[in-house]
């Protein structure tokens, strides 16, 4: 496939290595997988959400539209919109090894601006308090996920990916969807290709914790990793 690029584009690309901080890179990736198209743009700007935008309308459905939103992860109601409309797929990366995967299918109408940042942290420094998280992780190790009180949460298709460490290959990941009154499991899964997802957020909080395959706790929270 033809790399096109905007002069904004080129401009970005030309001077992204004295001007990283703000970057906004993206990549438009066919459902046939072939190599896509990638562009530069300055945060915060019109022009950078119009060439997302178009993008998206360039694009077929099922196709994934990835973007580095890194430095602000402010996303535009107008971009939801417009993914829902043409019902691609958005791979958003955020920081810190996690990505955003929304589903234009199931986006809704009406769409609002959202936050998009999550905090990857470990049990001293987060919104789940270091008690809770040793009551249910006990020895295994551990981290949590907070997402930000301005994400709008969508009824479904939005889920997290996290990238793990390499270290960690062939454990197993139970996570935790950690709310005000209850812990719920929300998933329990063999690491594959580095990477833990959480499916469908519906929660601002999570426990994510690591055990080799075949342990498991045994206490009334059962928290099973085999």
């Amino acid at each position: 496939m033809q790399k096109f690029y905007s002069p904004q584009a080129i401009f970005y690309i030309l001077t992204r290595g004295q001007q990283t901080n703000g970057a906004i890179s993206i990549t438009y990736i066919p459902k046939d997988n072939t190599p896509g198209t990638e562009c530069f743009f300055g945060t915060g700007s019109t022009q950078a959400i119009r060439e997302l935008i178009a993008k998206i309308n360039a694009a077929e459905a099922d196709d994934t539209i990835q973007a580095d939103l890194t430095a602000s992860a402010n996303l535009s109601g107008t971009v939801l919109d417009a993914a829902r409309k043409k019902q691609v797929h958005l791979d958003l990366a955020v920081g810190n090894g996690v990505h955003w995967e929304i589903d234009g299918h199931m986006v809704p109408a009406g769409a609002t601006d959202t936050e998009l940042g999550v905090v990857r942290t470990n049990k001293k420094n987060g919104n789940i308090s270091e008690e809770a998280i040793t009551e249910i992780a006990g020895k295994y190790n551990s981290e949590q996920l907070n997402v930000s009180d301005n994400f709008l949460l969508l009824p479904s298709g939005a889920d997290l990916r996290i990238e793990t460490d390499s270290s960690l290959a062939g454990w197993k990941c139970a996570i935790i969807q950690h709310g005000n009154n209850e812990n719920k499991l929300a998933g329990n899964q063999l690491l594959k290709n580095g990477e833990a997802y959480i499916r469908n957020v519906q929660e601002k909080n999570y426990l994510l914790i690591y055990g080799k395959n075949g342990d498991v706790t045994c206490d009334e929270k059962s928290i099973w990793l085999t």
